[in-house]
C-alpha cells in the first residue's frame, strides 16, 4: 500500500441530485470549519459536474438530459429514485435486467415519459465514465481523506465515486456523513460497503476536525461518539450517539461557496442557472420539542432547537448577498426563531436590500408578524399548511385550525408573500367528509396561492414511524425501488431506507 500524501489535503463532495441552483451548504459551512481549523480543503461540487457532462455527452449534439430533466429526476420524481438508480452500477449493484425492468414500469407509472426513461437508461450506460473522470479529478490534487454527504438523494452516487476513488488509491480515508446517515441508516451502509471508511452519524461539526487529523496523521480513527469506524478485521464498530450536545449555532462558520461559483463560471453553466444562496440561522424545531407533528421526520435524532444570535444572522446574510451578487436566499431551518422579530427581522428591513428570502414557519402567525416578514426582505414561506381540517390537524398534531391556515393563506396574499403549501391525503383517521367538507372550501380559495396535493410518506425518525401500531399502521418495509440500489437482503433494504411502504388499518 502506498503512503499518503505528505501534505494531504481533504476533499468534499456533493454528488448529483442536489439542485443545481444551490451549493451544497453542507459542504459549505464543513469546508469553513477546515479551514478555520488551518486544514487545507477543496470541494467538489459535482452536481454542476454532472449537468456539464449532460450537455455534452448525448448523440447527434442534443444532451442526454436537459437543466429542466434534471430537475425532474432531482425534485418531482425524487421520491422515486431515478437519479440514484443511474448511479447504482457495479460494484454498488449487480444489474438485474428483470428487476430494472419492473422499476422502470413503475417509473412511468409515477409520471416519467417514455422519452425520459430512455434517456436514463442511455445515462446509466455512461455514468461510469463520468465516475472515472470525477475520480481522477480529484485524485489529481492529492487528497489524504475525502468527505461525501448524502442529503437529496445522494447516498448511491456518492458510493459510486467512494469505490472509484479507493479502487485508485486504497490508502485514502473515505468518510460519509449527512442525513442519509443518520441512525442506522449509518451503521448499515458502513456494513455494506467496506469501502467506507468511517460513517458520522449526527451533526459533523464535533468529531469533523479530529476525524481528519487523525487520518491525516496516519493514525487511528478516535472512537468518538456516534462514529462507524473499521474494526481489526475490517468489519464495523458502530459507536454509540450517546449525549453529545448539540451543536451552538454561533460556533458554525458561515458557508464558503466559492467553489460553487467558479465551478458554475468555468463549466459556462450561468445562462442556464439562477444560483439561489442556501443559509441556516438555526436547527432542531421548537415545536417539535412541544409536540412533533406525527408525519414528520425531518430532524432525525436532532430535535433540539438552537439558533444564531440576531446580529450574526443580519450580519451573515448581507455578506453571503453582497459576496455572490445573490439576492434569493433559501433559509434552510425547519421552523423560524421567534426570537428574531424583534431584531433581525427590522434589521434586515433597514438594510434597504432588494433580498427575496425564503423561511419555514408556523402558521399561526399575526398580520403584523407578516408584515416583518414582507418588510424584511421574506417573499415566500412554508408556514407547514398541511390541511384544511382542523380535526385531521390535530390528528397530525399541528397546533393550529384550519381556520388560521385559510387566514394566513389571507394575509399573505394581500401583503404579496408567497405560500408554498400542502394537502396531505392518505393519512390514519382520514375521514371521508372531512375530505368532502375541504372539496367545498377549495373553490372558494381559488385567488388564493394553490396547495400541491401530497399523499402522505412514511418517513423514518417521525412518531408514525416510531409507533405505527397507535396509529393504526402496518410497517411493510422499504419501498420497491430500494431493490434496484442495492444488493442486500429485506432486513438491509429497511435499515437503509429513509422512507417506508405501509398499510392503513383502517
Amino acid at each position: 500500500m502506498s503512503r499518503l500524501p505528505a501534505n494531504g489535503t481533504v476533499a468534499l463532495v456533493c454528488m448529483p441530485w442536489q439542485p443545481l441552483e444551490a451549493p451544497s451548504i453542507q459542504l459549505g459551512i464543513l469546508h469553513a470549519l477546515l479551514a478555520r481549523a488551518g486544514i487545507a480543503c477543496r470541494s467538489h461540487s459535482l452536481h454542476l459536474e454532472l449537468m456539464a457532462f449532460l450537455r455534452s455527452a448525448g448523440k447527434d449534439g442534443g444532451p442526454l438530459l436537459t437543466v429542466g430533466d434534471y430537475r425532474v429526476v432531482g425534485d418531482f420524481l425524487f421520491m422515486h429514485a431515478p437519479g440514484e438508480w443511474v448511479f447504482a452500477n457495479p460494484p454498488v449493484r449487480r444489474h438485474d435486467r428483470r428487476e430494472d425492468r419492473r422499476y422502470l414500469r413503475l417509473l412511468k407509472q409515477a409520471g416519467a415519459s417514455n422519452a425520459l426513461v430512455a434517456r436514463l437508461e442511455r445515462l446509466r450506460a455512461r455514468i461510469p465514465e463520468f465516475v472515472a473522470a470525477r475520480a481522477d479529478d480529484i485524485l489529481a490534487h492529492e487528497p489524504a481523506v475525502v468527505g461525501f454527504t448524502t442529503t437529496l438523494g445522494q447516498t448511491v452516487a456518492s458510493l459510486a465515486l467512494a469505490s472509484a476513488l479507493k479502487a485508485r488509491r486504497p490508502e485514502l480515508v473515505t468518510i460519509f456523513g449527512g442525513a442519509g446517515c443518520e441512525g442506522v441508516m449509518g451503521e448499515a451502509l458502513h456494513r455494506c460497503y467496506p469501502f467506507v471508511d468511517v460513517v458520522v452519524r449526527g451533526e459533523g461539526e464535533p468529531v469533523l476536525e479530529t476525524v481528519v487529523r487523525a487520518a491525516l496523521a496516519g493514525e487511528p480513527i478516535p472512537a468518538l461518539s456516534g462514529l462507524c469506524v473499521r474494526d481489526p478485521t475490517g468489519g464495523t464498530l458502530a459507536l454509540p450517539v450517546g449525549a453529545r450536545p448539540p451543536v451552538a449555532m454561533d460556533d458554525t462558520p458561515p458557508p464558503d461557496y466559492d467553489e460553487y461559483f467558479e465551478r458554475l463560471y468555468r463549466l459556462g453553466l450561468e445562462h442556464d442557472v439562477t444560483p439561489v444562496l442556501p443559509y441556516e440561522s438555526s436547527r432542531g424545531c421548537w415545536w417539535g420539542q412541544k409536540s412533533q407533528c406525527a408525519f414528520c421526520g425531518l430532524n432525525g435524532e436532532s430535535m433540539a432547537f438552537r439558533s444564531k444570535s440576531q446580529d450574526r444572522v443580519v450580519d451573515e446574510l448581507l455578506d453571503l448577498s453582497d459576496r455572490h451578487r445573490v439576492l434569493e436566499v433559501t433559509v434552510v431551518d425547519n421552523i423560524l426563531d421567534q426570537r428574531y422579530f424583534d431584531s433581525a427581522l427590522p434589521r434586515l428591513a433597514r438594510a434597504g436590500l432588494d433580498l427575496d428570502l425564503f423561511y419555514q414557519t408556523k402558521a399561526n402567525l399575526s398580520i403584523a408578524h407578516l408584515g416583518a416578514l414582507r418588510d424584511a426582505g421574506v417573499r415566500r414561506i412554508r408556514p407547514g399548511i398541511e390541511s384544511l381540517s382542523t380535526p385531521q390537524l390535530r390528528r397530525m398534531r399541528k397546533g393550529v385550525t384550519a381556520l388560521q391556515n385559510v387566514r394566513l393563506l389571507k394575509w399573505c396574499a394581500e401583503l404579496g408573500i408567497r405560500v408554498a403549501w400542502n394537502l396531505l391525503y392518505g393519512l390514519p383517521g382520514e375521514q371521508a367528509e372531512e375530505s368532502a367538507a375541504m372539496a367545498e372550501l377549495i373553490p372558494l380559495l381559488v385567488h388564493l396561492d394553490p396547495p400541491a396535493l401530497s399523499p402522505l410518506t412514511l418517513d423514518r425518525f417521525s412518531p408514525y414511524f416510531a409507533n405505527p401500531e397507535a396509529f393504526g399502521i402496518e410497517l411493510r418495509g422499504a419501498p420497491g425501488h430500494q431493490r434496484v440500489l442495492h444488493d442486500v437482503d429485506d432486513r438491509t433494504h429497511s435499515a437503509l431506507a429513509w422512507t417506508f411502504d405501509f398499510r392503513l388499518a383502517d
